[in-house]
């Protein structure tokens, strides 16, 4: 070991023996790290649509310790609620230092939107929905000893955080549906659009009087009528409505943060229906339920047409078939078992009993 990391290792053990238990060691001298990037005080409007996208790029410049580095160095990224001195820092990101042979080297971290917003609200306790503001800091760690002298000069920053929600799964209630009673098998379990992560999608009878909501668990507290924007019905103390009695088609997206009501539209695909063009062999719909008639003998394949407005997908990724007189959805799912039909047959669809009938 060279002399210069000796006499570094025996100034720390000194540092440490001659301190009393109640106060921290005194490490030599270190050359903070300066930062240099984003802008100071800028707002940050943070949204679980962009959560895995870049919050701010930090850029530090670190300078040349040789005389004092004896161990592994990190630098960590740190926040802490303005005018509390970090007394509550919390460490976003460690990055290890590379070969510092030159007089400072330059260093960029990317802050994710997700990890951000966990600290804020998690630890921080940050209000959701409201500006707040937050320090941001580089300190410097080497081996398991954090450098004091080391810390950044602090850049502000105005954020304001979301209260995320799970999309894995998405559930309806109401009048209609389980009678508000979560325990009911009544409840309808939203249909993932296979491929686009929080989109789900049903169709259902609905009745005008009859409020319904969704949330992400059977359970209540996350519950919700609508996002940052709606299409196709009204709101009132908290519940959705539509504007008729009628067989509707919901497409919640979490993503562009709408949900979307119209009136249901079913279309078969395939040899049995006379083809594989797109939204062209339309179900007729009676109000409660639908039904076609096959022109061909094939593979039953059926799917729902998109709202209008909402950003397409290909007609698979919301399929279903009919299995064992069930409507079997694909979800997330690969290809479904293949049910082969003839010419001839009328194909029933009853989305609120969850059946389906060839005859």
């Amino acid at each position: 070991m060279k002399i210069k990391n000796i006499l570094f290792l025996m100034a720390v053990i000194f540092a440490f023996v001659s301190c009393n238990d109640d106060t921290d060691p005194v490490l030599p001298q270190y050359k903070a790290s300066e930062l240099t990037h984003p802008d100071n005080n800028t707002l940050y409007e943070l949204k679980q649509a962009n959560a895995a996208e870049t919050m701010l790029t930090l850029d530090w410049k670190a300078y040349r310790q040789n005389d004092l580095m004896v161990g592994a160095v990190t630098y960590w990224i740190q926040v802490d609620t303005v005018g509390n001195n970090f007394a509550n820092a919390q460490t976003l990101q460690q990055v290890a230092a590379v070969n510092e042979d030159a007089e400072f080297t330059n260093y960029t971290a990317s802050l994710n939107v997700e990890e951000v917003n966990k600290i804020l609200v998690n630890s921080l306790g940050f209000p959701v929905g409201s500006v707040s503001s937050l320090e941001i800091r580089v300190i410097t760690h080497i081996g398991n000893i954090l450098v004091p002298s080391s810390a950044s000069n602090v850049f502000q920053a105005r954020v304001i955080p979301y209260k995320a929600v799970d999309t894995s799964s998405l559930y309806m209630i109401g009048a209609d549906f389980g009678n508000w009673d979560w325990a009911s098998p009544g409840i309808v379990s939203m249909v993932p659009v296979n491929g686009v992560d929080g989109a789900f999608w049903c169709i259902n009878y609905f009745t005008a009087k009859n409020g319904f909501k969704w949330a992400p668990k059977k359970a209540w507290g996350d519950d919700f009528a609508e996002l940052a924007s709606k299409s196709g019905y009204t709101v009132a103390d908290g519940n959705a409505f539509v504007p008729a009695d009628g067989l509707y088609m919901v497409y919640v997206d979490y993503t562009a943060g709408k949900i979307t009501i119209a009136p249901a539209k079913v279309y078969g695909m395939g040899d049995c229906f006379g083809g594989w063009d797109a939204d062209k062999f339309l179900f007729t719909n009676d109000g409660k339920t639908t039904s076609i008639l096959t022109t061909g003998a094939g593979e039953l394949r059926m799917y729902a047409g998109l709202p209008e407005g909402v950003k397409g997908s290909d007609w698979w990724t919301r399929e279903f078939i009919i299995l064992d007189g069930k409507i079997s959805y694909r979800g997330r799912g690969g290809d479904q078992d293949r049910v082969k039909v003839e010419a001839g047959k009328t194909v029933t669809l009853d989305f609120k009993a969850g059946n389906g009938t060839i005859k």
